[in-house]
């Protein structure tokens, strides 16, 4: 937006009237014969312009025209912006943390980028960014675990690459790049400038060092790679403030072969009207453009003013006019209105033509003496019966009555997590409206307004709202607001410890202060080195809950710990020294053997209860043993007690062992009897149905049961299970089953249940089968049965109308003509053993009349009559018919001819013919429809 914009809100306010005509000239809104009425002079209610102030300006306020200049581009890391890609990287890290925003490893592992695995000479990591960026900065954090593994190491050298106009990659101009030393994981900010460049891509490309056996070079890595300048965002396109809000849609029509002439001259529509014509410039026509018939497009051009024409390659240039399309202008009061001298006419062959003369009626004036309102004009066109219309919008005049622009800036960028790290400094941008400004105020969050003449330090924390508004001699303001995120501040942690005897259980405590961005994460880490970067330390962890430190005899222990914020600070690393620390002496308890016993005759296995004596481990063969151990009967156990890490026993000897042997008892039982209980057998006696016997009661415990079936008094062979399924040999019968109690030592009981019912036959679930195929002389159809349940063995008879067919006993059946109009059925039998045979009868199938789709003749027109001609039916069909227009009956109108009304003028007429016979499904069908004239 330019600021001539930005001074015009009324500009854009009288834009509303003249966008909503472009509006409905573009989408056809009054497109269509003039049969249809337009509204005549009707008033338009208009609100405010319809941008918010502040918002626009912010974005385009003019160099030069502000009352304080800050207008310079701020630099930002536009690697937060930017796709990553790699050469390689392995599945425990990740590209994206090139540019996750920090250098740290919160996430471990996650939150590098490496290479190990792939041991070659030569990396790459590269930003791709959508829109070109301008660089001339960049800095790199190195990862390596030359403290651990040995596997990573820094890069024997590294440089910068960007791809230039062609594609290709070109190296940056600087002069060196420096490679961080010392004992941390993390080395860095390795940072460089060079000769600012303009491009999409900037590759980093790491040199590994030399290895040998048996990888030749050792894996690099980073956590982080920063690339500083400014870009990578869709640049504006400006918007011409005097282009036309319309402009023709020129359409012409030609005959195949034909090259037509484009017109020399096309209607534009300004911003305040009046419409005027203007010279056109075309492409050449291709002579292939026209060689066939269809439509083809041409481009052009009216001074900067872009053209389309549509060509329209007919077969007939006397194909009538159907419709033809209204028009809109702009005016402003007092100011005659211009319609275009030619409409836009459609043929019944689907061409369209722009260049149909229309004569306008002449235009009473006090039609458009006022601003803010519309009417038509009505026209017509040679040929052409109904009028047209040209829809008059007249709007106001531009009028300078704008107040002033006002705009809020900030010396900086903020960090890449959105908020202000330091105070940023804000300054105000004023663009003068329709009068002098006056004064110039700001206000910081809730404050009060404060004369603004120099750039103002924003040193309220948290969510702040910077508002800036300025007054011009008219005693009209502009005003604009900011909101920034500033937190200044770091994160503090407060670290408490408890001490053991072997080991400390930290327990932190952080704050953000408020205002602020919030807390982020608290992290962790501990070892030998007080140097909280040291690789000798365990990798930094986020803290959940308390965490424990085992402490060290020989050595201090070191517990770093930091926080971060949401904003990006970070603590100052604080440190706690736990120090070395002597055994503690402790006296073993002896464990306690609980001997083999006996139950029901049965020997079971004794147990060790090994004590729990803080400072003792208990081992058995060198495992570690805790709580209840089993010991088997006749079997010896060797525990050995020793101190555990930090922890000495009194006197020289550091291991005691204890000898435990388990005696085996006599458990040899006296002779018992079963003692029975009861027998009841549940479920139906039906055959396939499951019965289920049920003893109950039945002793002593760890009886063994056993059972045999019965029916009619003799044992079912084979049948000793628990179960027993009831089969078509049972039919007539009742059946019991027999339990026997056994078990070692004991003596057998049996005991008899009681008898079922008499065993009955089963039934079919069985479907309506149902007649599939197409009825007609000649073809088969087949009885489909559905699924039986269970599966029975099927018969089928036929009938014709209740009466058996002769020798149709199978599935199908082949239609014969004496079959003709007849309803079929068929009866579907199924049997089997031990279930009662069933039949079932499908519904009855008709047969289908043989018909063809109506037509009309005759001529369609007022007065005229129209004839259905039916087509071909079935022989004997009775045929009736109805008329319809535009779908809906005609009353009274049945007959096979049909006398068109004065009111189907322009209706579509059918006519649907409905065929009916005995033993037929009756149809019904529909003509195609003739348009009456």
């Amino acid at each position: 937006m330019s600021a001539v914009d930005l001074r015009s809100g009324a500009r854009l306010s009288r834009l509303v009237a003249a966008v909503a005509a472009v509006a409905l000239v573009g989408t056809g809104a009054l497109v269509g014969t003039s049969a249809g009425a337009a509204p005549r002079s009707v008033a338009l209610e208009r609100g405010p312009a319809a941008v918010p102030a502040g918002a626009a300006l912010t974005a385009a306020v003019p160099a030069g025209a502000a009352l304080t200049a800050a207008d310079e581009t701020v630099a930002s890391n536009v690697a937060l912006i930017a796709a990553p890609t790699v050469s390689f990287v392995p599945g425990w890290n990740r590209a994206s943390a090139l540019n996750d925003g920090t250098e740290l490893t919160p996430d471990g592992h996650g939150s590098v980028w490496g290479t190990y695995s792939d041991f070659v000479a030569q990396h790459w990591a590269q930003y791709d960014w959508e829109w070109p960026v301008t660089v001339d900065r960049s800095a790199v954090w190195f990862w390596n675990d030359v403290a651990s593994a040995g596997n990573v190491q820094n890069p024997a050298a590294w440089h910068l690459e960007y791809r230039d106009a062609s594609g290709q990659f070109q190296p940056v101009s600087t002069t060196t790049y420096p490679i961080a030393t010392g004992a941390g994981a993390i080395l860095g900010p390795n940072e460089v400038t060079f000769t600012p460049v303009t491009t999409t891509a900037l590759r980093l490309v790491l040199d590994a060092e030399v290895r040998g056996d048996p990888d030749p070079y050792y894996a690099v890595a980073s956590t982080e790679w920063q690339v500083w300048g400014t870009g990578g965002a869709e640049p504006e396109v400006p918007v011409d403030p005097n282009a036309p809000i319309a402009v023709e849609d020129v359409a012409v029509r030609t005959l195949v072969g034909q090259v037509p002439t484009l017109p020399d001259e096309v209607w534009v529509l300004p911003e305040n009207g009046p419409l005027a014509y203007v010279d056109a410039m075309w492409d050449p026509v291709p002579a292939d453009a026209v060689d066939e018939l269809g439509t083809a497009l041409v481009e052009g051009a009216a001074g900067d003013t872009e053209l389309a024409a549509t060509v329209h390659v007919v077969a007939d240039l006397a194909s009538p006019v159907e419709e033809v399309d209204h028009t809109t202008t702009v005016t402003t009061p007092g100011v005659a209105p211009v319609c275009a001298r030619t409409v836009t006419a459609w043929h019944a062959d689907g061409s369209a033509a722009s260049t149909t003369p229309v004569t306008w009626d002449a235009i009473d004036p006090a039609d458009y003496a006022d601003a803010e309102s519309l009417f038509a004009v009505e026209g017509a066109v040679s040929g052409f019966a109904p009028r047209v219309e040209c829809t008059v919008w007249v709007v106001a005049p531009t009028s300078d009555d704008e107040g002033p622009g006002v705009a809020v800036d900030v010396d900086s960028a903020p960090a890449s997590s959105g908020w202000y790290t330091a105070s940023p400094q804000v300054s105000v941008r004023v663009v003068e409206g329709g009068a002098p400004v006056e004064s110039v105020e700001v206000r910081i969050g809730s404050g009060d307004w404060q004369p603004y003449t120099e750039p103002v330090t924003v040193e309220a924390e948290g969510t702040v709202a910077v508002a800036a508004r300025a007054t011009d001699s008219e005693d009209r303001t502009g005003e604009a607001t900011r909101t920034l995120k500033v937190d200044t501040r770091a994160p503090v942690t407060e670290v408490a410890h408890a001490l053991g005897a072997t080991s400390a259980t930290f327990t932190l405590t952080p704050t953000d202060p408020e205002p602020g961005s919030g807390l982020a994460r608290t992290l962790f880490s501990y070892g030998p080195s007080a140097d909280p970067e040291s690789s000798e330390n365990v990798m930094w962890a986020t803290y959940e809950e308390p965490f424990g430190v085992s402490l060290d005899q020989d050595a201090t222990v070191y517990v770093h710990v930091r926080s971060q914020d949401l904003a990006g600070h970070q603590e100052q690393t604080r440190t706690t020294e736990l120090a070395p620390v002597a055994p503690m002496v402790v006296t073993p308890a002896a464990p306690v053997l609980t001997a083999p016993r006996c139950v029901e005759g049965e020997v079971v296995d004794g147990s060790i209860a090994v004590p729990s004596v803080p400072g003792v481990v208990y081992t058995v063969d060198g495992q570690a043993v805790s709580g209840a151990i089993p010991i088997a009967a006749g079997a010896t156990v060797r525990v050995e007690a020793r101190p555990a890490t930090g922890y000495a026993f009194a006197g020289e000897a550091q291991v005691v062992e204890y000898l435990l042997t388990a005696t085996t008892p006599d458990c040899t039982p006296d002779p018992r009897e079963v003692e029975p209980g009861t027998v009841t057998v549940a479920g139906q006696a039906r055959v396939d149905q499951r019965l289920t016997a049920t003893a109950a009661g039945w002793g002593p415990p760890g009886v063994r049961l056993s059972y045999q079936w019965y029916a009619s008094g003799k044992a079912v062979a084979g049948a000793t299970a628990r179960t027993l399924v009831v089969a078509p040999a049972h039919v007539g019968k009742r059946l019991a089953v027999r339990v026997t109690g056994s078990g070692d030592g004991l003596v057998s009981r049996s005991l008899l249940s009681g008898q079922t019912a008499v065993v009955v036959k089963a039934t079919f679930v069985a479907p309506r089968p149902t007649i599939a195929g197409t009825v007609a002389v000649g073809k088969t159809v087949t009885a489909r049965t559905g699924t039986w349940k269970p599966v029975a063995t099927l018969t089928y008879r036929w009938y014709a109308d209740g009466k058996p067919i002769s020798g149709a006993t199978k599935s199908t059946l082949r239609l014969s003509k004496a079959l003709a109009g007849k309803k079929l059925t068929v009866r579907v039998t199924g049997s089997r053993p031990g279930y009662v045979t069933a039949s079932v009868v499908s519904p009855a199938r008709t047969w289908r009349l043989q018909s063809s789709t109506p037509r009309i003749t005759g001529t369609p027109a007022v007065g005229r009559t129209l004839r259905a001609l039916p087509g071909t039916w079935t022989a004997g069909t009775r045929l009736t018919y109805q008329w319809k227009v535009d779908g809906v009956a005609i009353k009274g109108a049945s007959g096979q001819s049909y006398k068109v009304r004065a009111a189907d003028r322009g209706d579509r007429i059918t006519v649907s013919v409905t065929g009916t016979k005995k033993g037929y499904t009756t149809a019904t069908r529909t003509s195609p429809g003739v348009r009456i004239r």
